[in-house]
């Protein structure tokens, strides 16, 4: 019996900063292929403040704790549908 590799898979992380906070992007995916999923999470300091989940199909869901005011809240959704926007396009 042959022990045969049947795929690569990739794992990429990226950054991206509003104000006070971080938001920090994973994503794995199959060698030679695109992704399809990100996962995120939003944070201040060392407390978490946010989840988020984004498909390729186009769904989106982002979870924010209280504590992020509304005009934050806006500033970062829309950082994470231009970077997910980016990242589906690599």
């Amino acid at each position: 019996m042959a022990l045969s590799n049947l795929s690569s898979v990739i794992r990429s992380n990226y950054k991206n900063t509003v104000g006070d906070y971080e938001i920090t992007y994973n994503v794995t995916q199959d060698e030679g292929k695109p992704a399809t999923e990100i996962g995120a999470s939003v944070r201040k300091g060392e407390q978490k403040f946010g989840y988020i989940g984004i498909s390729s199909i186009g769904r989106r869901s982002i979870i924010m704790e209280p504590g992020i005011s509304d005009e934050e809240a806006k500033q970062i959704c829309s950082a994470v549908i231009d970077d997910a926007a980016r990242i589906f396009s690599e």
